[in-house]
């Protein structure tokens, strides 16, 4: 029995640690959404329950067995227990569950990170926000709220709803949304990039019914998913956030994609660790310099079209810079430049002072 309390002790800490310093989130973000549990407990009357299981709807009888000093049994497993609310239930539930002894991805070849519940549809990571982040989410979007009259009915998720100038966050993972939760962004969580979405009997795409509920005219989306150095996880990535955020943008919602840096030494990065290792100010410039879903899509496509590698590469805040006309010193004076930039952020006006006081110019048209 000591032996079992200091091993579910030692997994209780480790995943605490994950969560509140590899990702930067608030402790009682941490106690509010995760439980930490071992998968047998037997009851004062002797009866036997396996809330893991019950909780991914397994059956324990299928469970495999190990034999030991010769008699059956099952083998000792713990789980932290990741709840999220159901905003079209009103109501918590299981969104995945870690196991102190992962199981394989035969697939992937590798151990699984998370497990879903089984035969149930696709719902939304959305964290249990305690008051004092919903407080700070209301500090930073200048809402007013006073928890002394609000209707105990009025969750948090249902209070966001209700407020289209509060921005929304999508990302890939409960750990990256508690994350930005923590500093007062809203942020949604999908138990993988393609989530967001479903197919209608009419074989047209939908938004999945609890991202629709927020897609709100005017409402600004933002799509914050990991950065990557693997090709084709990169082209999944873009696809998952056009067909996703097309749709937020048909509901006339003001979709942004924020472009995360690759941390060094890295072979992909998520918000977490982004913020873990710059710090929130960082994070904060990324997203002002995050872009419209349009000039991500077309920046995707200038990138994919490109056949010859530039000598050098500049990236410029285009919105900021060309509006201006301000010529920055290192933009070379000679030699062949090519602006490569969304259609209305003042390329030819920027052309144009360039070649002021030119003698003699040749006008090649972005035709």
């Amino acid at each position: 029995m000591k032996s079992t309390t200091l091993d579910l002790r030692s997994f209780a800490d480790l995943v605490y640690r994950e969560w509140v310093d590899g990702s930067a989130i608030e402790p009682e973000i941490f106690d509010f959404n995760v439980e930490i549990i071992a998968d047998e407990i037997i009851e004062s009357g002797g009866e036997v329950n396996y809330p893991i299981h019950e909780a991914l709807n397994w059956n324990p009888a299928k469970w495999r067995t190990v034999w030991l000093s010769g008699k059956q049994q099952r083998p000792e497993m713990f789980g932290a227990l990741i709840h999220a609310w159901n905003p079209l239930l009103s109501k918590s539930e299981v969104f995945q569950v870690k196991l102190s002894n992962p199981l394989i991805d035969h697939k992937k070849g590798k151990p699984r990170k998370y497990e879903n519940p089984a035969k149930r549809g696709q719902v939304g990571g959305f964290a249990l926000v305690p008051r004092s982040i919903w407080q700070k989410v209301a500090d930073r979007y200048g809402v007013d709220v006073d928890f002394s009259v609000l209707p105990d009915s009025v969750d948090f998720w249902s209070w966001v709803a209700t407020h289209p100038e509060i921005p929304i966050f999508i990302c890939e993972g409960m750990k990256k949304a508690c994350c930005l939760l923590s500093q007062g962004y809203v942020a949604i969580a999908l138990s993988g990039i393609t989530m967001g979405r479903i197919q209608g009997a009419d074989g047209k795409l939908a938004l999945q019914p609890y991202l629709a509920m927020f897609a709100t005219p005017k409402r600004q989306v933002c799509f914050c998913f990991d950065a990557e150095t693997k090709e084709k996880t990169k082209h999944d990535v873009f696809l998952a956030t056009v067909k996703t955020g097309k749709l937020f943008a048909d509901a006339d919602c003001l979709v942004k994609v924020l472009e995360l840096p690759l941390l060094e030494g890295t072979d992909k990065t998520g918000v977490d660790d982004f913020i873990v290792e710059r710090g929130i100010d960082a994070f904060h410039q990324v997203y002002l310099a995050a872009i419209s879903l349009n000039t991500y899509t077309w920046e995707h496509q200038q990138d994919c079209q490109l056949t010859f590698k530039p000598f050098k590469s500049l990236a410029m805040n285009v919105m900021f810079q060309l509006d201006r006309y301000d010529i920055p010193d290192y933009i070379p004076k000679t030699g062949i430049v090519a602006l490569q930039s969304a259609k209305g952020t003042g390329k030819t006006k920027a052309i144009a002072a360039i070649v002021a006081g030119a003698d003699k110019l040749a006008l090649l048209g972005h035709r």
